[in-house]
C-alpha cells in the first residue's frame, strides 16, 4: 500500500485492524501523517517497524479494567509490556513492568522493566 492509499483509506468500512511495517527511521514520520488523516481509530506503535490502526476504545487497559471489574478485582494486578499500545496499561495498574529491549520513551512509562516474562515469575515466586 503506497502512502497515497493510506490518506485515502476509509478505515469504516468493514475493517478491524491495520498494522503498516515499514523501516524503523520512517516509522514516527509515517505515524504523524497518518494522525493528521483523523481517522476515527487508536493509533499507535508496536516496535520500532510497526504502527498499528484499530478500533476506538479497542486497548489492553479497557480490557484490563473490564476483567478486573468482571471478577471483582482492584487494579492491584501485575502487567507486562513492551510498546506504546502498554502505556496506558502502565498507567493503570499498581504493578507495570516492561521488557528490558522495549524502546526508552516506552520504558520510562512503567514503574520496572524486566528481562523476560520467566525472570520476572521467578522474582515474584520468591
Amino acid at each position: 500500500m503506497t502512502l497515497a492509499q493510506l490518506e485515502t483509506l476509509n478505515p469504516n468500512v468493514g475493517i478491524d485492524r491495520i498494522q503498516v511495517f515499514t523501516a524503523s527511521d520512517q516509522r514516527d514520520s509515517l505515524k504523524e501523517v497518518l494522525m493528521k488523516q483523523n481517522y476515527p481509530v487508536t493509533i499507535t506503535t508496536i516496535d520500532r517497524y510497526i504502527i498499528d490502526l484499530g478500533p476506538q476504545n479497542c486497548i489492553k487497559v479497557t480490557a484490563l479494567k473490564h476483567l478486573c471489574e468482571q471478577y471483582r478485582l482492584s487494579l492491584d494486578v501485575i502487567v507486562i509490556g513492551d510498546s506504546e499500545n502498554d502505556v496506558a496499561m502502565f498507567a493503570n495498574a499498581k504493578h507495570s513492568y516492561c521488557m528490558a529491549t522495549a524502546e526508552s520513551q516506552v520504558l520510562a512509562q512503567a514503574a520496572h522493566s524486566t528481562t523476560s516474562v520467566a525472570a520476572l515469575i521467578q522474582q515474584e515466586l520468591k
